[in-house]
């Protein structure tokens, strides 16, 4: 997990993916209007205002958390049938029990849940800030200026150096090497190691100084924001000509630069209107793994146990009431025997709540942060290069590491079937499978 970018995005889906990473075939668009922009606007035009740098991936915010986290909460079958209970005790001569039963236990599952998912917001929100305020060198009035990424705007004319990511989606203008050649890392985007060649505009490639930059007017066309990674098609406008602008022109945020000393980039989307963040689905899901879909099937299977049991048994009162009416006076066993079934009924279920294991979330949430605080401090997941460790960024999907559900083979079948049969590997020495 890299620091650069909070979102990673490979290039297959599978099925239930959509909830675990963002789509770069998705092609979200913010307006159908093409985005100009005039390169060295003079200080007396005013400027077109378009999203801010600064971007957040948290998924509350002080005023959401409760609400929100509630809701999120509240989806798990377990804790809503805790509430259903807890309403039903208060009712006066239906529950044989104290409220306060049901009451407390779900009160701690619901805060030991909200403390887990405080920790991880705010440790995102950490992270977020920290990559807001790194630093760019801007071109601005007589020289390069260091600005914080969340205070570049679109229409910046930015200084990238080697190795550093790149703060928001750049046109390249001019670069270190000859013909205006550089390479891109665009691991955090597609998942590929491999570096990618990008070229500077050929007019605009001699240009590899302050002075001659800021001298530098046209005017630049692009398609508004979308979440398209494979194309952008623009136009600029210099010295009377137009000249294409493609991909092949420009450099994503989340991507970084190397093997070239520097370039010089024009800012054309920022923020959340950059490609990868487009690629985002918004606002964030509630992430559920493949486990705790399970534990709701088998939750469900002993709420069929428990409402067949109550229903028995209430069946079972009505009748028993019906047959000793007026025998056992000092059971008081007075009104219809049908009203006093449907008591009853709501009676047995509250007695047998017992049935469903309220702790066993309170086990999982607890289990799950300290993998989590595990993963963030494995030395072997440690990158001594880069100084960059494992980051969990949340602990909601832990047991889904590792886990293979699809496997892309270019076997193509024209004379044969498409079916694959596992024989044998060997993982790190260890031998897995019996062979031919």
């Amino acid at each position: 997990v890299n620091h650069d970018n909070p979102i990673f995005f490979r290039t297959f889906r599978s099925k239930g993916s959509e909830e675990r990473m963002g789509c770069p075939c998705g092609k979200k668009k913010s307006s159908n209007e093409d985005r100009v922009i005039v390169i060295n606007t003079p200080d007396d035009l005013p400027k077109k205002k378009y999203a801010k740098n600064g971007i957040r991936t948290t998924k509350y915010t002080l005023l959401s958390f409760v609400p929100r986290n509630l809701f999120e909460q509240f989806q798990r079958v377990a804790n809503f049938y805790f509430l259903v209970i807890a309403c039903l005790q208060m009712i006066p001569g239906l529950s044989p029990l104290n409220p306060i039963t049901s009451i407390l236990p779900l009160l701690l599952v619901l805060a030991v849940t909200a403390l887990k998912e405080a920790v991880e917001d705010i440790s995102r929100a950490r992270s977020d800030r920290e990559l807001n305020n790194r630093e760019a060198f801007v071109l601005k009035g007589s020289g390069l200026e260091k600005t914080r990424w969340r205070d570049i705007n679109v229409g910046d004319i930015v200084r990238v150096d080697n190795n550093d990511s790149f703060p928001a989606d750049l046109l390249i203008l001019s670069t270190s090497e000859p013909l205006g050649a550089c390479y891109v890392q665009t691991t955090n985007l597609d998942g590929e190691t491999n570096l990618k060649n990008r070229l500077a505009i050929q007019a605009t490639s001699e240009l590899t100084n302050v002075a001659q930059l800021q001298k530098l007017q046209g005017e630049l066309t692009v398609p508004a924001p979308d979440g398209d990674i494979e194309q952008l098609n623009g136009t600029l406008s210099h010295n009377g000509a137009r000249i294409s602008v493609d991909l092949s022109k420009v450099a994503l945020r989340a991507c970084s630069l190397k093997n070239t000393q520097w370039i010089f980039g024009l800012v054309i989307y920022t923020g959340h209107e950059t490609k990868i963040m487009m690629n985002s689905s918004g606002k964030t899901r509630v992430k559920r793994s493949n486990l705790e879909r399970l534990l709701n099937k088998l939750l469900a299977m002993i709420f069929a146990l428990l409402f067949g049991t109550s229903i028995f048994c209430a069946v079972g009162h009505g009748i028993w009431q019906g047959l000793n009416e007026g025998k056992h006076w000092y059971l008081r066993l007075d009104g219809n025997a049908a009203v006093n079934g449907l008591v009853a009924f709501f009676t047995f279920v509250i007695l047998f709540n017992t049935l469903i294991p309220i702790s066993l979330y309170v086990t999982m949430e607890v289990i799950k942060f300290g993998q989590a605080l595990f993963i963030n401090h494995d030395i072997k997941m440690y990158d001594p290069k880069t100084d960059t460790p494992a980051k969990a960024r949340t602990s909601n999907l832990n047991e889904e590491l590792g886990q293979i559900e699809y496997i892309f083979s270019d076997k193509t079948g024209t004379l044969t079937q498409n079916i694959m049969d596992f024989f044998k590997c060997s993982i790190g020495g260890h031998s897995y499978g019996e062979g031919i």
